[in-house]
């Protein structure tokens, strides 16, 4: 064949083998109207598919975690209105909740095969995926996944204020406040309160957020936040995140009432 006929038969395979490779990562939506649940597939065919949906969230997962999202639905429902209305947000639109089986298939759903595994969940695009909470892995349970979907949730409702840049620190702290990821906070960072190692917020807005007990650290300034000034203002923040603007007083300032609360609360 000629050279122009070979490159298209050569780029018809590598687009049909992109397609069976990324397979395993698609949902099927197709369904009767108001449809509230999907048969069971064969083990060849098991793939993310819609299975339920909510008042306002619709579910996908594998053949084996169909189970649990009952479970989920009934944790969201009862955090949602909660959330949307300190945050001052209502989605217009059902979330669409992506489960998958463990953490290997996540993270290469993700596009990010070699990530740690204590990353279980994501909110981007107006949905959340998460690992599901019948196979958490190493570093997580069945319950703490289960308030990794309110977190993950919470930062969907951030979005709505703010699809720009947040502090790191500002969007995973009001999402670790809301779904009460409160584990070992105190283990984690009473040494360096202690010893006045505390982070500042510029420190906790890099890269190592993770390695530098940034999600620890986090909670607490927003819980700080919202016990010394209000909800309001912590949505405020949200829109426009200038500490002066908003709390009256200088980064320098806010940063040193936050560890005089840490060392009256975390040593």
């Amino acid at each position: 064949m000629d050279d122009s006929r070979a490159k298209m038969y050569y780029l018809l395979i590598i687009l049909l083998c992109i397609t069976f490779v990324f397979i395993g990562c698609t949902q099927e939506t197709a369904g009767h109207a108001g449809e509230k649940s999907a048969e069971e597939q064969p083990a060849a065919d098991d793939r993310l598919k819609y299975r339920m949906d909510t008042d306002h969230f619709k579910y996908y997962s594998y053949d084996n975690d169909a189970d649990v999202l009952g479970e989920l639905g009934k944790e969201l429902e009862a955090e949602f209105d909660g959330i949307t209305s300190r945050l001052q947000y209502v989605p217009q639109e059902k979330i669409d909740v992506e489960i998958y089986p463990d953490v290997d298939t996540f993270h290469t759903c993700m596009g990010y095969p070699d990530s740690p595994d204590w990353l279980v969940g994501y909110a981007g695009n107006g949905k959340v995926q998460m690992v599901s909470p019948n196979n958490p892995g190493p570093v997580h349970s069945y319950e703490s996944l289960m308030k990794a979907v309110v977190h993950e949730f919470t930062h969907i409702i951030i979005r709505g204020h703010n699809k720009g840049a947040i502090p790191i620190w500002l969007n995973e702290g009001i999402a670790s406040y809301e779904a009460q990821n409160i584990e070992y906070i105190k283990e984690a960072i009473s040494g360096e309160v202690k010893y006045k190692h505390v982070p500042s917020f510029t420190e906790l807005d890099q890269k190592n957020f993770a390695e530098r007990h940034g999600y620890q650290y986090s909670i607490t300034i927003v819980e700080f936040l919202v016990k010394t000034y209000d909800y309001d203002r912590l949505v405020e923040m949200i829109k426009n995140p200038d500490i002066e603007k908003v709390y009256g007083v200088t980064e320098e300032e806010l940063h040193k009432k936050w560890v005089l609360y840490l060392e009256e609360n975390y040593q």
